[in-house]
């Protein structure tokens, strides 16, 4: 199944719904056009609330990520480091082990 398909079918279905309770609830019109416009106004704001609970949900993996980025960049700066004077360390060592009449 299709994911558009889906959420259309969802879309229809919850207008469906609204529709039957709105025509068989014991209301007035006017009652009526109070509950849908607040209704409206709710549903106008969801769009909002869920891209600004995405835009939290992104800042935080990005600022996690460059967190956990900037540990292993500074492991393997000090794993370079340690290379080095091992390096270092080991070409002095065999620099005392030549014999001296080479």
């Amino acid at each position: 199944m299709h994911k558009k398909s889906l959420w259309s079918g969802v879309a229809a279905g919850y207008a469906v719904s609204v529709l039957a309770s709105l025509l068989t609830a014991p209301k007035s019109g006017k009652e009526y056009r109070r509950k849908v416009s607040s209704g409206a106004g709710t549903v106008q704001q969801t769009p909002a609330r869920v891209k600004g609970k995405a835009n939290a949900r992104a800042e935080k993996l990005y600022e996690s990520g460059k967190v956990r980025y900037e540990l292993l960049h500074g492991k393997l700066d000090n794993i370079r480091l340690e290379a080095r004077i091992k390096g270092a360390s080991s070409m002095q060592h065999q620099s005392m082990q030549k014999p001296a009449d080479e």
